[in-house]
């Protein structure tokens, strides 16, 4: 219905007038940014070629206010053979957005923040929901609202669980309220890590100060106390992660390597942000020795096995 009242509302402007418009929107769109390489063997011609038409493509599919999927869109060649739903991907968006901070193209990556934004409220009532924890929980594939598609709470839901399901038992599991889940990303903590970075590194090209202090720290902040909880400390004296999902490769292992790579990375930062936000002392309190070498297990591996079903390729 969105849709077609956009088109009812074109059709009443004149067709010259819309033509003027597009062209005046193009023209702004190319005057952003250009790259000319060549090569002998022609291969940075193509090269030259892909980055246009990867641009060409956002700038057809990418205006609304949900980012353009990561696995396709309007440009897709031969149908839609994708199987993914409308649920987004943090870890596949990123190779369509992260190239477009340096392009020039701000406002199509701080539609990507905002599409996160506007779905925290959501995410935040399903953290609670699911997890039974503080903070804010990013899963890997959300709909456009937020919600995750990809746990079950019911330990006998109404509707039969595919087989792709795993059961969990929140009786004897170090976390967790729900009774099945996808293993591909069910435990996969790294995403809003991820997510946290995506605001940085706008905040960072745009140099918008009121964004990091009211849309970006938030997050970093709710993140980072979510994926903290997960951790215990154990008798060496270090904060272990277990289980856990190292991409969608690895599945229920130990201290995986990509989350705690991303904690050392984000806690930092929330730290020196947290300076300019006083009432969350208590929790730089006790974030400033997580962030410190040595008291997150190091992860000089991936993982661990659990069992020989605990590595499955994606």
């Amino acid at each position: 219905m969105i849709a077609v009242a956009e088109l009812e509302r074109a059709e009443e402007i004149p067709a010259d007038r819309l033509r003027r418009q597009q062209r005046a929107r193009w023209e702004n769109y190319w005057s952003r940014s250009f790259i000319r390489i060549a090569s002998p063997n022609r291969e940075a011609e193509w090269l030259n070629a892909a980055y246009y038409v990867h641009l060409y493509t956002l700038g057809g599919t990418n205006r609304s206010p949900v980012p353009a999927k990561g696995d396709g869109g309007a440009g897709l060649m031969r149908g839609d053979e994708r199987r993914w739903g409308i649920c987004e991907w943090v870890e596949t968006i990123r190779y369509t957005f992260m190239p477009l901070y340096a392009s020039n193209r701000l406002e199509m990556v701080r539609g990507l923040c905002d599409f996160y934004t506007a779905m925290v409220p959501y995410l935040k009532a399903q953290t609670e929901r699911l997890w039974d924890l503080p903070g804010l929980w990013i899963p890997e594939t959300v709909t456009p609202w937020g919600h995750a598609e990809d746990w079950i709470i019911d330990e006998h839901p109404a509707d039969e669980v595919n087989d792709i399901f795993w059961s969990w038992d929140p009786e004897t599991t170090p976390y967790g309220r729900f009774h099945h889940f996808n293993p591909y990303y069910g435990l996969l903590f790294t995403s809003g890590l991820v997510v946290c970075h995506y605001y940085l590194t706008y905040a960072r090209y745009s140099g918008d100060e009121a964004f990091l202090h009211e849309h970006a720290y938030p997050v970093i902040r709710d993140v980072s106390l979510f994926v903290t909880s997960l951790l215990c400390k154990e008798d060496d004296g270090r904060y272990h992660l277990d289980p856990a999902n190292a991409q969608e490769t690895w599945w229920l292992v130990r201290d995986t390597e990509d989350t705690l790579i991303g904690l050392r990375a984000i806690l930092p930062e929330f730290i020196l942000l947290s300076a300019q936000h006083p009432e969350d002392g208590e929790l730089v309190y006790f974030y400033y020795p997580l962030s410190r070498s040595g008291v997150l297990k190091e992860a000089t591996d991936i993982g661990r096995f659990q069992d020989e079903g605990s590595h499955v390729p994606s």
